[in-house]
């Protein structure tokens, strides 16, 4: 699946798909939170159905150019990207992570799936309050230079 997702990725480079979806976002939209947005939307649904680790090696060649086109910090954007993929392959109905714990605990599907929502729900409204506040996750690396 990595493998494949390698490839993807290339592919998508070599024909300036990143160009092109920036052009078509900004004619939606030239706000950046409208882009981030519609990125938490993207990689949730991608990571309740795939591996983490596939979906930001096919998104993060898409995304990452417009993030740079939209004043994005290449530091908020990487750690919104893991942050949100992290949300998304935990979350039902088809988290990969949801599938592990249940086999370890030995506990059914349905019960950790309905148990793990609240969590879910709080930490997707820590991704929103990031894309308003991206200050706090830029804090301590600015200190840095």
């Amino acid at each position: 699946m990595v493998t494949t997702a390698q490839l993807f990725g290339w592919i998508v480079t070599y024909y300036n798909v990143p160009t092109i979806l920036a052009e078509a976002i900004q004619s939606v939209s030239s706000s950046s939170l409208v882009f981030l947005f519609l990125t938490l939307v993207i990689l949730l649904i991608a990571g309740m159905f795939m591996e983490a680790l596939s979906v930001v090696i096919i998104v993060a060649p898409i995304l990452h150019p417009v993030a740079l086109l939209y004043g994005i910090d290449p530091i908020f954007f990487g750690f919104f990207v893991v942050f949100v993929m992290c949300i998304g392959i935990a979350s039902p109905p088809f988290g990969p992570c949801l599938f592990v714990s249940c086999s370890l605990s030995n506990r059914p599907f349905v019960g950790v799936a309905k148990e793990v929502l609240p969590f879910i729900l709080v930490e997707i409204l820590v991704a929103v309050i990031v894309i308003f506040l991206p200050e706090v996750v830029t804090f301590l690396p600015n200190l840095m230079e």
